[in-house]
Order: structure tokens, then C-alpha cells, then sequence
């Protein structure tokens, strides 16, 4: 297999070069620029990631060099030509971008987590919210993180066998250390899906817009400006009216008060969480099965820790980042309390929960809050939050038994959700890792069916 293929690469290129690919996956922008007929003078880099590897690595955008490898945007071993038309952003950061092939996902990288934020699907644009700012900005670009596919995926069953590793060693030459933690997965995913020897050649494909597209003041340029604010618009309509969610909030801290309810903060962070995620403003995580090629090169991945690291109890389910839709039929999204993925704005009580008690505390949480959605008063059940929030169902799974049956057995998922029983390399056992560490304290968070 070529080895070009698996190592960053870039060319310069103009409209006519990138046409087609443009109108394939945007056709509206491709419609727009073709009527603007842009000549030679506006430029763009056509990049290609392989899995794994970040564009943007905390604030900071990285372009593949000829001989392979990234590079910092302002490195002065770039081009010229790379930094003088494409450092425009407020701070020379990100420039602006559209997705021609497959995904990249956007996440928060505070100290040891990963807090997936979003991901931009083929033909999506990104960079836009401090890229069309004018002047002073309040957009930090510096805390985000892009990678080239998921930038959050683990697998479900165990994968710290000291054995399996040494296979690894023996096939591909690597040494790879047994993950401490589901964030260490993706890690070990990234080495070897990108070594030379592994099935499948992935990468996601970008296309960079110089400065020129972006700084051009002739009327006939008024649509490809519209569009671009039109999609910013869109796409921050949940930050526009955050202060809504606050308000909505604060009226149920304050009927927790007020009933005197005593709460741990971290089970008030998990319900907000969960909240936010039916929203659409932030993910949950779902069964790569249904974004497989889109996502990552993740059946190969599965395919290598059933031949190779020997993995044979359970079914290799893969689970990635992925947003609740409201708009689409989707598959549900889970959380984990093992793997939060939140700012914990306060201290813990003293007191030490369990788990399930924990969950326990989070249903018992939900049923106020919904209480005071269903509540007659127009100040809260006739805003979106509260409509999407009663779109949507809630389920509790632990592996214990619950004497309360507030919490069901994960035994019950796959049975629930065969998209966690996905793996088309046919696994030797079809048995669901019903005892995986994430959904030991999972919530399933899915659309209502308007026929029940």
C-alpha cells in the first residue's frame, strides 16, 4: 500500500481545481463561488489528514509539509506564500475551512480530559466564529483541539492484556502500553491505524480559504459573505441564548432550595449535562456502526484486535462522539458517569456515593426538573429547551441490581440498541461487554416515538 497515503500531504490549488469536489458535498456554497467566478489570485490548500492527527492542536493550526509531517501555520519554514495568505485569522490561528471528505471532530483539551465539543461532517464549514469577527473577539481560540476523524472513540470490552500488546509488537513493530483509561484508546487506535502495514488507508480531506476570499469589499461579494454569517448564525443558536438555559436553570436550583433537596454537585452537573446534550449543543456518545467510514477507519481497527490482539469474549464495539438530532431519525447517544466529560464547577460533598446511588440521585433530579417544565408557565414550557427536553427519553443502566428498579441492567442495552453488537468482521462471540467500565453509570438519551 502507498505509504503516501498514510502521511499528511498539501497543495496549493484554485477554484477550478476543487470545483467539483465543492459542489458534491456544498452545493449552495459551490453555486455561490461559481457565480463569483473567483481568478487565480484567490488562493487554497487542499490538505489531507490521517486519522488521528490534529489540524488544530490547542489553538494552534498545523499544515502538512512536502516531506511529510505537520507544521505550525506561522512555522518559519513554511511557504510564504502559506503564511502571508493564510495567517488572517485575529490571532493567525485557524483560518477558514470546509470538510470535503469524511470528519473532523472540535473538542476542549483542559488537563487531562478530552471534552468533545462537535463534529463538522462532509461539507460542513468551521473557523467562522472569530474568522468574521471584526474587530476584538471574546472567542478563545487557543483552548480548542481538531482532529482528523473522532477525536474521542474507545472501545467498550478491556483491552489491557500485556499479551495482546506483545502481538501487536510481533505484527507491526510498535510498542504500544496498555491504555489507563478510556481517553488513552484513541491513542492507540491513532498508531495503529496510521502504520504502514494496517488494512486501511484513512484520512479526512480539508480545503483551507486564503485571506483573499475573506477580505473582499465589491458588492458582488455580498452572497458568499451572507452564507458564511448565515451559517455562524445557525450554528451558535444555542450560545446566542444560553442566558435562557441559566434562567431555566436558576428557577430550578431554586424549587431545590426552596424544597430543601440536597444534591451532590456532580449529580447537578451530570443532569446538565445530559439536559445540554438534548439540546444538540453538546455530544454524547454512540456505536460507530452507522458512521463506520465517515468517522474513522474503525471496522479495520476492530478487525486487528480480533486477529491480532486476540480479543474473543465480547463483541469489539466502538463507541465515538456523536450528537443527539432532533431534526433526523437518529440512534440514541449515552453518558457515562465514568467518563463525565464536564467542568465540575464546585466541591464534591464529603459523603462518597456509589454509583448507582449516583444514578439513583440523577432520576430522582430529572423528575423535578421535568416536573417544573410541565409546570403552566409560559416563562419555561413554551421555550425550545423545554420542547426538546420533553422530546426525549431517559434511561439509567448499571450492571448491579437496582431494588428500586430506578436503574435497568446493561444486559438489556444491545438488546435495546443492536448498533453496540456491530462488527462486521463477525466476531467469534456476539456476547454485548454488558460489564464494560462506561456503562457502569450509563444514561441513554434518545428521541421519544411520537407514536407512544
Amino acid at each position: 500500500m502507498n505509504a503516501r497515503t498514510r502521511r499528511p500531504t498539501m497543495e496549493k490549488v484554485h477554484w477550478k481545481d476543487v470545483r467539483k469536489q465543492v459542489m458534491e458535498v456544498n452545493p449552495t456554497l459551490g453555486t455561490i463561488i461559481d457565480a463569483l467566478d473567483p481568478g487565480p489570485e484567490y488562493t487554497l490548500i487542499r490538505a489531507r489528514y490521517p486519522f488521528g492527527s490534529k489540524l488544530i492542536d490547542n489553538g494552534i493550526c498545523k499544515i502538512p509539509k512536502e516531506s511529510g509531517g505537520l507544521l505550525p501555520l506561522k512555522d518559519h519554514s513554511q511557504p510564504r506564500w502559506v503564511k502571508e495568505d493564510f495567517t488572517y485569522n485575529q490571532d493567525g490561528a485557524i483560518p477558514m475551512g470546509i470538510v470535503l471528505k469524511n470528519s473532523v471532530d472540535l473538542s476542549l483539551t483542559p488537563t487531562n480530559k478530552v471534552v468533545p465539543a462537535t463534529t463538522y461532517e462532509t461539507g460542513d464549514i468551521f473557523s467562522l466564529w472569530s474568522v468574521l469577527e471584526e474587530q476584538d473577539h471574546f472567542h478563545p481560540t487557543r483552548i480548542w483541539t481538531m482532529t482528523s476523524g473522532s477525536g474521542c472513540s474507545f472501545m467498550l470490552p478491556k483491552i489491557a492484556d500485556q499479551h495482546g500488546y506483545k502481538q501487536f509488537q510481533k505484527t507491526f513493530g510498535i510498542r504500544l502500553h496498555p491504555p489507563s483509561s478510556l481517553t488513552d484508546h484513541g491513542n492507540i487506535f491513532t498508531k495503529l491505524a496510521n502504520h504502514s502495514l494496517f488494512p486501511e488507508a484513512w484520512h479526512s480531506e480539508i480545503l483551507f480559504f486564503s485571506k483573499q476570499w475573506l477580505q473582499n469589499d465589491d458588492l458582488s461579494w455580498l452572497p458568499f459573505q451572507h452564507h458564511l454569517l448565515k451559517k455562524v448564525w445557525r450554528h451558535t443558536k444555542f450560545q446566542r441564548n444560553s442566558f435562557c438555559m441559566d434562567y431555566i436553570w436558576s428557577i430550578f436550583i431554586g424549587i431545590l432550595e426552596k424544597d430543601n433537596v440536597r444534591s451532590d454537585p456532580f449529580q447537578l452537573d451530570v443532569l446538565k449535562r445530559i439536559i445540554m446534550i438534548t439540546l444538540g449543543c453538546m455530544p454524547g456518545f454512540s456505536p460507530a456502526a452507522n458512521v463506520q467510514s465517515r468517522r474513522g477507519p474503525f471496522e479495520a481497527i476492530q478487525k486487528v484486535f480480533m486477529d491480532i490482539y486476540s480479543l474473543r469474549d465480547y463483541v469489539p464495539t466502538i463507541m465515538c462522539a456523536q450528537s443527539l438530532s432532533h431534526e433526523e431519525l437518529s440512534g440514541p447517544v449515552y453518558y457515562s458517569t465514568h467518563l463525565p466529560m464536564l467542568f465540575e464547577s464546585l466541591p464534591r460533598l464529603k459523603r462518597n456515593y456509589t454509583c448507582i446511588e449516583n444514578l439513583r440521585d440523577v432520576v430522582y433530579l430529572l423528575k423535578i426538573y421535568e416536573k417544573m417544565i410541565l409546570r403552566d408557565d409560559p416563562k419555561v414550557k413554551h421555550t425550545e429547551f423545554a420542547k426538546r427536553f420533553l422530546a426525549s427519553k431517559f434511561d439509567f443502566f448499571h450492571n448491579e441490581y437496582d431494588p428500586y428498579e430506578l436503574v435497568s441492567p446493561t444486559r438489556e442495552m444491545a438488546k435495546e440498541d443492536p448498533r453496540l453488537l456491530h462488527c462486521p468482521p463477525s466476531p467469534i462471540h456476539d456476547q454485548f461487554a454488558n460489564s464494560a467500565k462506561f456503562i457502569q453509570g450509563c444514561i441513554k438519551i434518545s428521541q421519544k416515538d411520537t407514536r407512544e
